[in-house]
Formats: C-alpha cells, sequence, structure tokens
C-alpha cells in the first residue's frame, strides 16, 4: 500500500506510461521516472509539458542513465522513494551490472520501502529453448535469468515474493495483437489511404483551383493562375508522398510487432519464456 504524499520512482521509464498511470492513479503522490532513451526526450521536450499542471507538479522525469554504471548514475539521495518501479528493465543487464542497479536502489529506498521488479525469463535452460527465441533473445541482447535465479539475486537486498504472471502476459500479448493489427495491419486507415492513386483527383483540383481564384481576383492573368496552381498541387503531392512514406514505416512496424508478439506469445506457452513480478521489501538495517 502507498500512502499519502508516497514517493514513487520508476527506473527506466522509457515513454512514460507506467509512471503516467501511477500519476494519473493516484492524485496523492508524486512519482518521478529516469530514463536515457530517445523515448523519454521526446516525453520530456514534448508530450509531458502538455499534461495538466496539477499533474506535472507531481509528475517528473529524468533524462539520465538508468543503469547504475558507472558509479556517478542514479546519485539521488540515500530513502529517497517510498516505493520503485523496475519493469522489463533488469533483462537489458548483464548479469555483473544487475547487482550493481539493485544495490543502488536499495539505498535509495527508504527503511520499510517496496520494489516491484516485473521481468521476462527463461522457463528452461537457454540450450533447450527454441532457436527463435535463442535469436530473439541475442538480436535484444538480453540477459534472462530464470525467476528463481533472479529471486536470489534479489534476496541479496530485500525480502522476495514471486508471483508468476505468465498466463496473464500472454493474454495481454493476444490483445497487443488485435491492437497492431487494427493499428498497424493492412485495413488501417494509415495504409489504406496512400493506396489509393490520386492522379485523377489531382487534375480535377487544379481546374477547381483555377476557377477558384479566377472568380476570387478576375484580373489575374493566366500564366499567374497557373503557377499558383502548380504551386498548391506541389504542396498537395507532398503531402500525399508523406502518406505513401507513413505507411512504408507503418508496414515495417506492423511486420516487427507482430513477429515479435507471437514469437514471445510462442515461447511463453511452451514454458520457454515467463513472465515475473517480484515484490521485494527492504530488509531492516543489521543492528
Amino acid at each position: 500500500t502507498i500512502f499519502r504524499g508516497a514517493r514513487l520512482m520508476e527506473i527506466g521509464s522509457g515513454l512514460g506510461g507506467t509512471a503516467s498511470f501511477c500519476a494519473r492513479q493516484r492524485p496523492d503522490i508524486y512519482v518521478h521516472g529516469v530514463c536515457f532513451s530517445g523515448d523519454c526526450y521526446s516525453l520530456v521536450t514534448g508530450r509531458n509539458v502538455k499534461s495538466p499542471k496539477e499533474l506535472r507538479e507531481r509528475l517528473t522525469f529524468d533524462l539520465a542513465p538508468e543503469c547504475g554504471v558507472p558509479e556517478h548514475e542514479l546519485r539521488y539521495l540515500p530513502n529517497a522513494f517510498d516505493a520503485i518501479i523496475v519493469r522489463d528493465n533488469l533483462m537489458h543487464l548483464d548479469l555483473e551490472d544487475k547487482p550493481v542497479i539493485l544495490q543502488k536502489v536499495n539505498r535509495l529506498l527508504r527503511p520499510g520501502g517496496k520494489v516491484i521488479v516485473v521481468d521476462y525469463g527463461l522457463g528452461k535452460p537457454l540450450d533447450e529453448v527454441s532457436s527463435d527465441l535463442k535469436e530473439h533473445i541475442k538480436e535484444n541482447g538480453y540477459h534472462l535469468l530464470h525467476p528463481k535465479e533472479e529471486k536470489a539475486l534479489l534476496e541479496r537486498w530485500f525480502e522476495v515474493e514471486e508471483i508468476d504472471v505468465t498466463n496473464s502476459f500472454i493474454e495481454y500479448l493476444q490483445q497487443g495483437l488485435a491492437v497492431i493489427e487494427a493499428e498497424f495491419g493492412e485495413g488501417c486507415a494509415v495504409r489504406k489511404n496512400a493506396g489509393n492513386n490520386l492522379e485523377p483527383e489531382l487534375e480535377a483540383a487544379k481546374t477547381s483551383i483555377i476557377e477558384a481564384m479566377q472568380k476570387a481576383i478576375s484580373r489575374l492573368p493566366q500564366n499567374a493562375l497557373e503557377d499558383a496552381s502548380t504551386s498548391a498541387l506541389s504542396t498537395l503531392k507532398m503531402h500525399l508522398d508523406a502518406e505513401v512514406a507513413d505507411a512504408e514505416k507503418c508496414e515495417v512496424d506492423y511486420e516487427w510487432a507482430r513477429r515479435t508478439w507471437l514469437l514471445e506469445q510462442t515461447a511463453a506457452k511452451s514454458g520457454d519464456l515467463k513472465w515475473t513480478i517480484f515484490v521485494c521489501s527492504k530488509k531492516a538495517a543489521s543492528p
């Protein structure tokens, strides 16, 4: 339970979805996200400044390395936070760096505070999982542990409760596949619109533009009307070309997202991949 006025930190906040959700759900707490990705940069410089003032006063982001390596990173005051979320972050750190960030998290957390770690894990030894998952892990630079191994690592600093949420993960991926199809699939508006041949409409528009300008300013000579209509059509063509580029990017994103979601869903169903929540309580200091 997070009490009124609590300070919550999210390490590896990315686009800020989790941090923003927590701040909106609990208008009586303060939330601070830390990340060094381009996603966080766009959030800090764009989307978050458009949020309501009340939310911006409680929701802040630090564009800074979040991995805890080297030593000068994550240099906040000791006991600065009442709860810390580390979601899908440890999986990106190698075995030598995982303890470094956990040691820093322990220092940042007040006595009695909680850390919520959400992470991918191996359901089987790496040499026993599918070749597709092995390649996926290699391509993304993941360093996955079995949940029992990760729990043992966390227990160096915390009292740990392990919760297997793999079945929920499978359902989440299924919902994600539906969203991917709707937002990026062949039938989405971006791809459908870009597939239309608008050359006849552009030619018709040229005539309409000339007629409209003649009606508005009757004294314009024909060459001025032609130049103005050509310029207008050139601008329209630029917008249409941008639509085509957006559609091509949309198709690439669709193929990547669908392939990734299906691969991870298949791996989770087969037992190769686990999704686990670790609820960690800071250990009392030794007397």
